[in-house]
């Protein structure tokens, strides 16, 4: 039985690193030499890192990770592009969406935690069919999600690196 359970974890943990990295949740990283794995350093909140298989204090900075666990880097934390996102709200430039569109949801996990800078107009209504849109959407013809307007009333129907924006609206990144 205890055998099943381990299997049974087993196949459940190695679908959800499949998952993660197919999202881009998780990146591979590989070693300079084959078979050496990489040190990875990645910035925590928690201020603690796994090197060798054991948690050990760190400083503020960072995550060590060493041995075959470094193949993959976790996005534990994220870049601050509140500057970014201030800059594109300050330019008018504006992201029409659906709560329930997985291209706006990964637009938005571009983003992190400064997506609540962007200015965003959610064009679904809860509880309505998915062609049902907002008075603001409707008035402004939106047709595919995420749709990106800028002040010169330029569209892109389409996800946008934060690189894209950057050149676009001189906005830079940190």
């Amino acid at each position: 039985m205890r055998t099943v359970r381990f299997a049974v974890c087993f196949l459940l943990a190695a679908t959800a690193v499949w998952y993660a990295m197919d999202r881009g949740y998780l990146k591979t990283r590989h070693g300079d030499l084959p078979g050496k794995a990489a040190v990875v350093d990645q910035p925590t909140t928690s201020g603690a890192s796994l090197a060798s298989g054991k948690v050990q204090p760190q400083n503020q900075t960072g995550v060590k990770v060493s041995s075959a666990a470094s193949l993959l880097t976790v996005s534990a934390a994220e870049k601050n592009y509140d500057a970014f996102a201030q800059c594109l709200a300050k330019k008018q430039v504006v992201m029409y969406g659906a709560f329930w569109c997985p291209h706006c949801a990964d637009q938005k996990k571009e983003f992190g935690s400064s997506f609540r800078y962007v200015h965003y107009v959610e064009c679904a209504i809860a509880g309505q069919p998915p062609n049902v849109q907002t008075p603001a959407c409707r008035d402004m013809q939106i047709r595919k999600y995420p749709t990106w307007v800028f002040p010169d009333g330029e569209r892109v129907e389409a996800n946008l690196t934060l690189e894209k924006l950057s050149e676009k609206t001189g906005c830079k990144l940190p």
